[in-house]
This record gives C-alpha cells, sequence and structure tokens, in this order.
C-alpha cells in the first residue's frame, strides 16, 4: 500500500522534481560535466522522465523518450521547442530511428530493469539508432543499512555496481569508461559506463 501510494505521488512530475533535487543534490550538475566531455550535438535520452535535464545541457538537437504519460506531457509544456522533442515510448520498444546521435544518455532508469529488459534495450538500440557513443548513469544507495530501505522506496529491484552494468553493456558496445562516482555528501553512488558501438 506505502509503495502503490508512493508511487501515484512520483507520477506527478512535480513530486517527482521535489524528490529528485532532495536525493540527488547536485548530481544533475555531476552528469552535466561528464556529458560535456563527449561531443552532444544530438542526444537521445532513454528514460528522461519530466525532462527535467534540459536544465542543465543545450544540445542542437534532442529526443528523450519516456513511457509516463504525465512526465512526457510536462517535458512538453516545460522544455520543447523545434529542436528538443520529447516522445511517451517504453524503452522496449525503440523503433528505428532517423539521423544520428553524438550521445545516448541513461540515467537513473536501469535500477529499475532487469539484466534481460537491459540487454533487450541495448539490442533495439544498437540495432535501430545511429550514435556515437552511450553515456548510463545510475544511483544506488550508499548509506549502510539505511540502503535498503531506500532501495525499497526507490521503486528499484536491480540496483547494480559498475562493473555489474559494464558486463551487460559489453555485451553489445565497447566499453570506455566504467567507473563508481561518488561525493562525500551523496547518499548515493552513481555506477557510470560509458561505452561506443562495436
Amino acid at each position: 500500500m506505502i509503495i502503490s501510494l508512493l508511487n501515484k505521488i512520483l507520477d506527478i512530475p512535480i513530486f517527482y522534481n521535489l524528490i529528485q533535487v532532495v536525493l540527488s543534490m547536485d548530481f544533475p550538475r555531476v552528469a552535466k560535466k561528464y556529458i560535456e566531455k563527449y561531443p552532444h550535438n544530438a542526444i537521445f535520452e532513454i528514460g528522461c522522465g519530466p525532462g527535467k535535464f534540459m536544465k542543465y545541457i543545450n544540445p542542437k538537437k534532442y529526443l528523450g523518450i519516456d513511457m509516463s504519460e504525465s512526465y512526457i506531457e510536462y517535458a512538453k509544456n516545460n522544455f520543447e521547442t523545434k529542436s528538443v522533442k520529447f516522445m511517451v515510448l517504453n524503452a522496449m520498444d525503440i523503433p528505428k530511428l532517423n539521423g544520428s546521435f553524438d550521445l545516448v544518455i541513461i540515467m537513473n532508469v536501469t535500477h529499475h530493469l532487469t539484466n534481460k529488459e537491459i540487454e533487450h534495450i541495448l539490442k533495439r538500440l544498437t540495432t535501430n539508432v545511429s550514435f556515437k557513443r552511450l553515456l548510463i548513469f545510475d544511483g544506488k544507495p550508499d548509506i549502510g543499512p539505511l540502503g535498503k530501505i531506500l532501495e525499497y522506496l526507490d521503486q528499484g529491484n536491480n540496483f547494480r555496481e559498475v562493473d555489474q552494468l559494464a558486463h551487460l553493456v559489453s555485451k553489445y558496445l565497447k566499453i570506455e569508461k566504467a567507473e563508481t562516482v561518488r561525493k562525500p555528501y551523496w547518499i548515493y553512488k552513481c555506477p557510470l559506463v560509458v561505452a561506443v558501438p562495436k
């Protein structure tokens, strides 16, 4: 019942954004620094949520997908432009996309997915999308025993260490970098995997 109520609350973009600010602190700024290390004029974001990351980046072309209609409606109303587009789409169903992307980003999504789901998404991505680099950032509670409570509340049943995430990605792409990003004041550690097509 608590999880069901929490899911309903988190499906409201304003509450989701508020929780993200409290829990992730300066994560978007840190993620931005990693993104800016690579060409990023054209970005495809899988699991874009309500599009709040658009406050931190300014690509010439952007496509964000998420399966939540309320998040995409919020993103369209607040961030969509001629060159910034959002669509309701389950990542399991990525179609052939026109054009190419410098960067595909997946942030704070993989802990909601099983290994098979991640592999399916990577297979569809490498088959249907032309891109130069994939960047996966995820969070994993890092506060000892209290971390299990956060994992439960975060609706993620598949939190992974960086080596586990890199192993999954390496089946479809060549790993360029795999590390865990931490800040002393974060309650999450962030496995980061950067990979390029084989």
